[in-house]
């Protein structure tokens, strides 16, 4: 029986030995450690089928060995498994600082979620077209080409975006939320001013040209006049001059 402490000490309770039965656990567990072209870095993630590792990880790459293993893990019969990707400790994140003005300071910084050049064909379109002035629709596109053919592989929408660090639709609040909000990007806002509604672009991984943040784009009509078009234009996220991409650690894509 345990003892029951009356007053501050040492007790001693005696417990009988005897044998005890080592229960069993389950060994078809899988983990996976290895490069993967997206997904969080450095902490382990559990999925149940090849759907979750397409999700978190980008699914099969011919630069990773692991993510066939993971497909011949569950085509066998796996039901669970542990998958960790690693970077190289200088990996960046794409990101690009999209103004408020043409030539302002920047309002709206955004970055990719997590490292490597995935990044690049990321897209962020902004437009004002909301019923409050002032408030902005942020529009998020991951793309994959193959052959000649682009197409969207994932998109998210997010509207009638804020500023205001009050409002319950703040940008920055709406975008990073852990469970509601984007899977590919986080933010960070500066000011009041919200994003111009153009097209933006970062900077270069290390060979891209240098283009302007937030460029106004012109087009020429018949009569040798020009007008920016109404309609928000695409560019995408890329990494800053200098920074090094996942690229650095695994061959480079043909």
């Amino acid at each position: 029986m345990p003892t029951n402490p009356t007053y501050p000490g040492v007790y001693i309770e005696e417990i009988p030995s005897g044998v005890r039965t080592i229960m069993g656990v389950a060994t078809s567990v899988a983990a996976f450690i290895g490069y993967f072209k997206c997904g969080p870095s450095n902490k382990a993630v559990q999925i149940f089928n090849m759907g979750d590792f397409e999700r978190e990880f980008g699914g099969l790459d011919k630069l990773s060995e692991a993510s066939y293993a993971i497909s011949q893990f569950f085509l066998n019969g796996g039901t669970q498994a542990w998958v960790v990707r690693v970077t190289s400790d200088t990996a960046e994140k794409a990101e690009i600082p999209i103004s408020g003005t043409i030539s302002g300071p920047t309002a709206l910084t955004v970055t990719a979620i997590n490292e490597g050049k995935w990044g690049e064909n990321v897209y962020i379109t902004v437009d004002d077209n909301t019923p409050v002035s002032g408030e902005f629709n942020l529009s998020i596109s991951e793309y994959s080409t193959s052959g000649n053919r682009t197409t969207i592989t994932r998109q998210e929408i997010f509207l009638n975006l804020s500023m205001d660090t009050s409002a319950t639709n703040f940008v920055q609040n709406i975008i990073n939320d852990p469970n509601t909000g984007s899977k590919m990007v986080n933010v960070i806002a500066a000011g009041s001013t919200a994003p111009l509604a153009n097209g933006t672009l970062s900077g270069t991984h290390t060979t891209n040209p240098d283009i302007p943040v937030s460029p106004d784009i012109n087009a020429t009509i018949t009569d040798g006049t020009t007008s920016t078009p109404a309609t928000p234009l695409e560019v995408p996220l890329s990494i800053s001059p200098g920074e090094q991409s996942l690229s650095d650690i695994a061959p480079a894509l043909e």
